[in-house]
């Protein structure tokens, strides 16, 4: 099955960015790896906008814990799989719970 297939993929791509094999990506390394053209061009068969790597790494950093696991990344490439519309209906829905979060103090 087709999902399977991007699983591990992803997993395989997440581990190249882990340079430090700590089992999380920080934003230092993601930007460093971003641009690798094995990275770019399976981000790309996904229809991920790959022109910027800050905005891409805060979407699949869903605990804001500014480091991604393996999970998160996995689970944000799939959500945000398909193009510009799902990566701007992101971008606008985590913008919104942060402006939630910053109204509720």
């Amino acid at each position: 099955d087709n999902k399977h297939l991007y699983v591990n993929k992803l997993k395989a791509i997440f581990h190249s960015l882990d340079s430090d094999d700590s089992g999380h990506v920080t934003p230092a390394e993601f930007a460093e790896h971003f641009n690798d053209e094995e990275v770019q061009a399976y981000l790309e068969t996904l229809e991920l906008d790959t022109s910027d790597a800050k905005a891409l790494f805060k979407l699949m950093d869903l605990d804001g814990t500014e480091t991604i696991e393996v999970d998160e990344f996995v689970e944000g490439c799939l959500r945000l799989k398909g193009g510009a519309s799902n990566l701007n209906m992101a971008k606008l829905s985590r913008s919104q719970d942060v402006l939630s979060l910053r109204m509720r103090r």
